[in-house]
């Protein structure tokens, strides 16, 4: 008798990151509406050629996701916007830039809406799920209800997560409405559905201590909503005791503070931000986060002799936020002792508004880090510059180490160096140097702007 083998072999699709002109996105978006689409822009930078690689292998692991690789030199690192499904506005993607990382928060994205029929299927379901879960039980799957809430769902994927049910039995029966219920950490939150549902679900689920995660907080941020969080060097996830305890002591100290969510995380979802603000984290750091602002609490201020959190400090700290009392955080060195150095005036975050915004001048500010050969090598250039056109009086120019201080928004460096005229009329949309890096350029380009002030 002949044994007959059959092979089968299984085929699976795999995404691929497909290249576009700017101009394409639109036909791109339009064709793939109904699926998550992520769009990667990106530039000649080694941090850019270090990750395309990354982005490829989650492609290769998404292959519900639609990928789109756009060149643009808006951006000096690798930048993600990505789309809902059903949705044409693009969204930020705020996670870390590492394949696990990216894999994860992705699928966390991809709309998924699970019914569920008894309560135990919904105690079976949200065991699968780290993240807050909703569930939304409706008298009527057809009703204005329901679709408010599907919508809601779509839009708020990978942020929490959506179930629903029709309300059949006794399950609940004591909620005589449309009742939603919030899970979080072994927390359950029930409440009839009335009002706006997106309302409904974010004044009751961010209540007491969440663990936040690096993508949950900018979610609240982008909302407007104002964050407590206590930054920590263990895993709140991985150490129940330690989260129980901290969260604890964050309740006591913040249960009467209306309209502000406290949270607590874990350092390593926050190694970006820690490095770019030079902040050194050994146990804990306690934040307030506004969309445009930030106030730290330091650890030495955090802590007490024996560990433990220093709760008045924290309570002060929270009380002089409220009255308008606490100076924003911003990263920036001390100013240095000689303000001059080889006739440019060196300035730091701290002073840049009161050198450069209030002064009565126009200023010339120089972006550079030490850390870049080139911008070191043209401040040479540019102390010439200085010494050349040193004849006129309402000129000054200016250097600011862009890797060690913070600049305003209008500020940004967009490489090393980055260079900026202020007129003295219009210091709020400085104008930005944009021709090939050279002595005669620069010259050329500084005289042109003061031509009309000075008889040349």
């Amino acid at each position: 008798m002949r044994l007959l083998v059959l092979v089968l072999t299984i085929w699976r699709v795999y995404s691929e990151v497909k290249e576009f002109q700017s101009s394409e996105l639109p036909k791109f978006l339009s064709a793939h509406e109904q699926k998550l689409r992520v769009v990667y822009y990106h530039s000649s930078s080694t941090f850019c050629k270090e990750f395309s690689p990354k982005l490829s292998l989650a492609a290769h692991n998404l292959p519900e996701v639609e990928f789109a690789k756009v060149a643009s030199q808006k951006h000096s690192g690798p930048y993600i916007d990505y789309y809902l499904s059903g949705s044409q506005v693009p969204r930020m993607y705020h996670g870390l830039f590492e394949t696990d990382y990216l894999i994860a928060s992705l699928q966390s994205k991809i709309f998924k809406l699970q019914e569920v029929k008894e309560p135990l299927d919904f105690e079976k379901a949200i065991k699968s799920y780290e993240s807050g879960v909703v569930l939304g039980l409706f008298e009527d799957l057809e009703g204005e209800a329901f679709k408010e809430f599907l919508e809601f769902a779509k839009e708020n994927s990978g942020l929490l997560n959506f179930l629903y049910s029709k309300r059949e039995g006794n399950w609940l029966s004591e909620h005589s409405q449309d009742t939603l219920v919030l899970y979080k950490q072994s927390y359950l939150n029930f409440t009839d559905f009335y009002g706006k549902v997106s309302e409904v679900v974010l004044n009751n689920f961010y209540t007491g201590v969440n663990y936040l995660s690096r993508e949950a907080f900018y979610n609240l941020l982008e909302r407007n909503r104002t964050v407590v969080m206590l930054v920590t060097n263990f895993n709140p996830k991985a150490s129940s005791v330690n989260f129980r305890y901290y969260s604890k002591r964050l309740q006591e100290t913040t249960q009467n503070l209306d309209n502000l969510v406290v949270g607590i995380s874990y350092k390593e979802e926050f190694t970006p931000e820690l490095e770019k603000d030079i902040v050194n984290l050994d146990q804990l750091l306690l934040g307030i986060y506004t969309k445009d602002q930030k106030f730290i609490l330091r650890e030495e201020d955090l802590l007490e002799e024996n560990s433990k959190l220093n709760q008045t400090a924290i309570a002060e700290f929270l009380e002089n936020y409220q009255k308008g009392k606490l100076k924003p955080f911003i990263k920036t060195q001390k100013p240095p002792h000689k303000e001059y150095e080889n006739g440019v005036r060196v300035i730091v975050a701290d002073n840049f508004k009161q050198k450069v915004i209030d002064s009565d001048k126009d200023e010339v500010v120089y972006i550079y880090t030490q850390a870049d050969f080139h911008s070191k090598r043209f401040l040479k250039e540019y102390e010439k510059l200085t010494k050349n056109l040193k004849k006129y009086k309402d000129l000054r120019f200016n250097k600011i180490d862009g890797g060690l201080n913070e600049l305003p928004p209008q500020y940004q460096r967009t490489k090393f160096p980055t260079i900026y005229f202020a007129s003295k009329e219009n210091k709020e949309n400085p104008l930005l140097f944009q021709k090939p890096l050279s002595y005669n350029n620069l010259y050329y380009f500084v005289k042109d702007k003061v031509y009309n002030k000075e008889d040349l």
